[in-house]
């Protein structure tokens, strides 16, 4: 092993700077742990830049539409409408300063800030560029990717981050994939004036969550105007001109024609490229195996939290759950 300077021995190192992997680095930095944590991306992650908080600013604006819309059915209101440029201005007013303000916040609580994509190059060893760091304890949060998607014409497909980054609503969406990504973003852009259509794989939609809701929330969706189909799966996406045409059947069905066409089919894991087989790390396309206390089940000096930790729910107040979990266990000296 070479030789380490202080500057490159930590008690924790987190890899990912979103909720899982700040409530981590923060709680084992308040326990007194000397803490750095680095991120290939911008600090703060999906879910304030480009996942739930942004997404709240449409779907209020869309929530408002709706109850005009009810209110105007009696001639109590005027009809509104969603100015989407001007949304996203909104949006960006608070999600551009997230970043800076999010590493100010994690060096005023002691935590040192790194930048670039981090591998493991033994148990506790970890590369951030050039530069290799050695850690008593790793915290992986990497949080999750979209799901590849093997049809032909998937690079024509767009992401979540793509919708809530669009300067204008297009005319036409379609949503591959049935989960409550594609019914959320569906009915905001429904809102907005778009003919929206929702393509899910299965006999049912939102397949997480309890069938009896879910058959309302599908018949509340046809009911807006939104096409949802059931049992079609989408084998390709192929340019017509200046639009897009969905099709099913290994690719001999037009379902229809869109001018956008958005990934809602799930996420996975983001663990390429991290080195796990190096560090000894359990792990399989649900992610890394934990135990209850977010360590890997092969490497106890290992924790995963978040998106990519094999628990199954991804989501961010897990996340965070699973963040302060692994702290309290790393803190008191499980592990």
């Amino acid at each position: 092993m070479p030789p380490y300077s202080p500057d490159t021995r930590y008690d924790v190192l987190v890899i990912g700077a979103g909720p899982g992997g700040g409530a981590a680095a923060s709680a084992c930095a308040r326990a007194g742990l000397k803490v750095a944590m680095t991120d290939a991306g911008r600090y703060g992650g999906v879910c304030p830049l480009t996942g739930c908080e942004p997404k709240k600013v449409f779907y209020q604006a869309a929530e408002a539409v709706f109850r005009a819309g009810r209110l105007q059915e009696h001639d109590l209101s005027d009809m509104p409408h969603i100015d989407w440029p001007r949304m996203q201005r909104f949006k960006r007013s608070f999600t551009e300063p997230v970043p800076e303000r999010a590493e100010a916040a994690y060096a005023k609580r002691g935590i040192t800030t790194l930048h670039g994509f981090a591998r493991f190059t033994g148990p506790t060893r970890v590369a951030v560029g050039e530069t290799e760091y050695e850690a008593g304890h790793v915290v992986v949060a990497t949080g999750a990717t979209p799901s590849p998607m093997p049809i032909e014409g998937a690079e024509l497909v767009s992401f979540s981050d793509d919708f809530l980054a669009m300067s204008e609503l297009p005319k036409r969406i379609t949503f591959i994939g049935g989960g409550y990504i594609s019914f959320e973003f569906g009915h905001m852009a429904n809102l907005g004036g778009s003919t929206v259509s929702i393509v899910q794989r299965g006999e049912r939609a939102l397949k997480e969550f309890e069938p009896e809701m879910t058959e309302r929330a599908v018949a509340a969706a046809r009911d807006a105007g939104i096409d949802v189909r059931l049992g079609c799966a989408v084998t390709a996406v192929r340019r017509e001109g200046g639009s897009l045409a969905v099709f099913i059947r290994e690719g001999k069905e037009r379902l229809c024609g869109c001018d956008m066409v958005v990934h809602g089919a799930g996420r996975t894991p983001a663990l390429e490229g991290v080195g796990l087989d190096m560090a000894g790390v359990a792990h399989d396309v649900n992610g890394i195996a934990v135990d209850a206390g977010m360590r890997s089940t092969s490497n106890p000096r290992v924790y995963a939290v978040g998106d990519c930790a094999a628990t199954g729910m991804q989501f961010t107040p897990v996340a965070d759950l699973e963040g302060k979990v692994a702290a309290a266990n790393i803190a008191n000296g499980h592990g």
